[in-house]
């Protein structure tokens, strides 16, 4: 039809042969007034008949294409934008008779430049309510292109300069214990003697090295997110696993963990391994937020709702809480309340709960502790 959205350079027809009077469509005279107003105006406006041929261009459409209105009248607008005849310029054409058009459009102009324009389209109608003519306001966005594109970039550095400062700082704190509880357990061997301080630096390295895995594994995941494979699973298996990888963390705190799971074992259609990985990352974020020997509870209950079975994973901590302006963040992409964080993890929970038809949700008093709930459908929506 008339305009088709940018898809590139586009052949365009150069140095138009005058057209022939007979086939120069004319503006309805009770219009016409209307678009000697339209002259001046500092943007463009421009007018075809129900066949896409130009029947009007102000100055500043003709400004911006560089063709003289004689070079230009009776020519298919498509012309400007696209080989005419085209299967999306007819079905834009369909659009504009429907009920109008908007979007952007390259304009191929007569040097061989182009510059892109938002374009926006109505049918005037003969007082029988016939359509008439097609009408259309045009607005050069070269400075607005121009100036998304440097936020993009601008945009894109900031979060690379964010991922970098705090994968770095995340990865130097665990390697300082690392390298410091080797260090001991150095001592311990050189001194001949292997004692109870040289087994708990074994095993604050080796939870220094787990929570290095999860933090890398989170960032790879939040970067290229797997695809789950969904099959029946037992859903206290994968709660179970994902408590089990959240354990020095649970450790590291002196953290109580509660267990209030319905009797037997419910079958869900789920990836084992994302889900729990989605319960040791809330898991583990209840421990980093809470006070040593706090606890935790993880509750597993059944929900129906909207004639479909759903499985509610609820961990409840009793930390200090998230404030009120806060909690609609948490699952926001590198948003944490803490510098050290990269804060991926919820952002990744959300995401694979997502993928699983389900959805992850958070409650929290400031003071009285956080509630994030992983709900589930026990089967997806296609396999129900």
């Amino acid at each position: 039809m008339l305009f088709v959205p940018n898809r590139g350079r586009f052949a365009v027809e150069r140095n138009f042969p005058p057209p022939q009077a007979t086939d120069v469509p004319e503006i309805p005279e009770r219009i016409r007034d209307f678009f000697e107003l339209m002259g001046a105006v500092p943007i463009g406006v421009l007018a075809t008949d129900l066949e896409g041929r130009l029947t009007y261009a102000n100055a500043r459409i003709l400004e911006s294409i560089g063709y003289s209105w004689e070079e230009t009248r009776g020519r298919p607008i498509s012309s400007f934008f696209v080989s005419p005849n085209t299967p999306e310029s007819q079905e834009i054409m369909q659009e504009i008779l429907d009920h109008g058009w908007h979007g952007e459009v390259v304009i191929h102009r007569k040097d061989g430049s182009s510059l892109p324009a938002y374009i926006e389209t109505t049918l005037l109608r003969d007082k029988e309510g016939k359509p008439e003519i097609v009408l259309g306001i045009a607005r050069d966005i070269t400075e607005q292109r121009a100036f998304q594109d440097r936020l993009i970039a601008e945009e894109k550095l900031g979060t690379l300069g964010l991922i970098a400062h705090n994968v770095s700082h995340e990865l130097r704190n665990h390697i300082s214990a690392i390298k410091m509880s080797l260090y001991m357990i150095r001592k311990a061997w050189e001194s001949g003697r292997e004692n109870t301080d040289a087994r708990m630096h074994f095993s604050i390295a080796e939870e220094e090295l787990n929570r290095i895995e999860m933090f890398l594994r989170g960032l790879v995941n939040y970067t290229r997110p797997p695809q789950p494979r969904l099959q029946p699973e037992s859903l206290l298996d994968a709660v179970e696993h994902g408590i089990a990888d959240a354990k020095p963390a649970l450790v590291s705190k002196s953290m109580t963990l509660f267990r209030q799971f319905p009797h037997g074992s419910p079958t869900v259609v789920l990836d084992s391994v994302q889900f729990s990985q989605a319960v040791t990352q809330v898991i583990q974020n209840a421990c980093e937020a809470a006070e040593r020997q706090g606890e935790i509870h993880v509750v597993v209950k059944r929900q129906p709702a909207d004639d479909r079975t759903w499985w509610l994973v609820e961990i409840r901590d009793n930390g200090p809480g998230i404030a009120f302006h806060l909690q609609e963040r948490v699952f926001e992409p590198f948003f944490s309340t803490t510098k050290q964080r990269l804060g991926l993890g919820l952002s990744n929970v959300r995401r694979i709960l997502e993928l699983h038809q389900g959805e992850a949700l958070i409650e929290s008093l400031p003071g009285r502790g956080t509630v994030v709930t992983l709900r589930i459908p026990e089967r997806p929506r296609e396999q129900a």
